[in-house]
């Protein structure tokens, strides 16, 4: 178990080491697994529906031309809180041992233009992937079983096929709870929604997230704003989402695919605990979600590791 443990954290730490030097700009790491859930025994962590996610982000204050009109300033300038993200992430998604949902993968890139400050954040931008084989989901997941000593996972028999697959999506989220900032200990909170519309998801979500403790960062998910000094905090949440498309569940939009009946609106709860040091923060998530799929027998629950550079 330790081994597994210790291949598990040299792992992150390695795909953090490779990030380029992104301290003046911010960057983050984000891994998702059920493997992480550390409460639970190793036999009886789960390895199904939203099994694993990889997420690389890279953000720099330089924004491309054609996209500063989105985030121009009063004055007309650029505003100066502007960055520009590009992420890469990796999704695999799997049935349960009974065989309920298809196998289901996803590889993408997102570029998003952003504005964030210590009582906002707005951004906005496009999404371009591939479903199928050539998101590499099922070599991932069979090397990850092989590299920790896993049983080998069921074979992908019935798998979501390819297609290219794109979307535009709109974040937004305001602090509206701060109390203690000008000291050691506070906590700050507010509400946050958005939305996507494409071909591999269409829908909106809203919830509220607060952070609490030792100079805590702003409460969305993601923030670069770093804090001076060491930081110590615990993260809760809550978030619903309306589904109207999921392709990972309703199969490709285009061809004749593997699908399930989903649940239109999902339920999610979030709790977790950070730490860091000036701009570099690691946080530990677990999140729970409601069936999303009719048949699905209970709440799906995994962990999120996160490793943020922040660079402001």
């Amino acid at each position: 178990m330790r081994s597994r443990l210790g291949r598990l954290a040299l792992l992150t730490l390695g795909l953090a080491v490779r990030l380029p030097d992104a301290r003046a700009d911010g960057s983050r790491l984000v891994i998702d697994n059920d493997y992480l859930n550390f409460w639970q025994s190793p036999s009886h962590r789960e390895d199904r529906d939203y099994t694993h996610g990889a997420e690389m982000s890279f953000y720099s204050p330089k924004v491309p031309g054609f996209a500063s009109w989105l985030v121009r300033a009063r004055d007309g300038g650029l505003d100066p809180n502007a960055l520009i993200e590009v992420s890469v992430r990796q999704q695999i998604f799997t049935p349960d041992w009974g065989g309920s949902r298809p196998h289901a993968g996803w590889l993408g890139a997102s570029a998003r233009v952003r504005r964030e400050t210590w009582s906002v954040q707005r951004e906005i931008g496009v999404e371009f992937g591939v479903t199928g084989p050539p998101s590499l989901a099922e070599s991932a997941q069979k090397w990850f079983h092989h590299q920790f000593g896993f049983i080998p996972p069921p074979a992908w028999t019935s798998q979501v096929p390819f297609e290219p697959a794109f979307g535009v999506q709109y974040r937004s989220a305001r602090q509206i709870v701060a109390h203690g900032t000008d000291g050691a200990f506070a906590i700050r909170g507010g509400p946050q929604w958005g939305g996507q519309l494409g071909t591999h998801v269409t829908g909106a979500s809203a919830g509220f997230t607060t952070a609490f403790g030792l100079r805590p960062p702003a409460p969305w998910r993601g923030s670069l704003r770093g804090v001076s000094g060491l930081s110590g905090f615990a993260i809760a949440g809550a978030r619903l989402d309306l589904v109207a498309w999921d392709s990972t569940l309703d199969g490709t939009m285009f061809h004749a695919s593997p699908s399930i009946t989903k649940k239109p609106v999902v339920a999610e709860l979030e709790v977790g605990l950070g730490a860091g040091h000036g701009s570099t923060r690691l946080e530990w998530r677990v999140v729970k979600r409601s069936a999303e799929y009719v048949g699905e027998g209970h709440p799906h629950t995994y962990s999120s590791l996160a490793l943020t550079i922040a660079g402001r």
